[in-house]
């Protein structure tokens, strides 16, 4: 027996609207990995921060921005380089040197402590800097030539994402990008 249009259409809703309700209730449990293309049963959010800490964009020294304010490439301005902040109290106190001071840091490592008074804010990549010398013949020094801004290659934890963050919304295709953020969180 033949069904009008309308009656069809009824007759198609009703039944994609139990097919959804049980999905809903019943659902699938997949690895992220084979989630591409499905439809998220339930939503996700973000349960810490990412990065957990500030961190470098760059491999290079992590400085005060202040130093540098002045410099330029008649009056380049040099840095002592200390091992790392831990110790960067011990070495001000030993040292007769009173050179400011900079910490080497590595692309995505996080950012020195403030020092007493030094705050390491921003990153100054190694291609910008030539290694210098200085008053004391056992310490590295490096010299900067330009003003670096301050925060310069430096990412604040909790940038790509906070607590809390939705990853993903209940109805959403899952796309890789989706993907992406699920394994940076799990």
């Amino acid at each position: 027996m033949a069904v009008s249009y309308l009656e069809a259409i009824n007759l198609i809703e009703k039944e994609a609207a139990e097919i959804s309700s049980s999905f809903a209730q019943n659902g699938e449990s997949l690895p992220i990995s084979q989630a591409v293309g499905r439809i998220c049963r339930r939503r996700y959010t973000s349960s810490t921060k990412t990065p957990a800490f500030d961190t470098s964009t760059a491999r290079g020294f992590a400085i005060n921005s202040g130093y540098t304010q002045l410099s330029l490439d008649k009056k380049p301005v040099i840095l002592r380089i200390i091992d790392s902040a831990t110790d960067s109290h011990d070495r001000h106190s030993l040292s007769q040197d009173p050179s400011p001071t900079c910490v080497e840091i590595e692309m995505g490592s996080c950012f020195p402590d403030q020092d007493d008074s030094i705050e390491y804010d921003a990153c100054v990549q190694t291609e910008s800097i030539t290694f210098a010398s200085g008053p004391r013949a056992n310490e590295r020094y490096i010299q900067i030539s330009r003003r670096v801004e301050r925060f310069e290659k430096r990412k604040f934890a909790g940038s790509d994402f906070r607590t809390g963050d939705i990853i993903i919304q209940e109805g959403t295709k899952v796309e890789t990008h989706h993907m992406l953020a699920c394994s940076l969180l799990a």
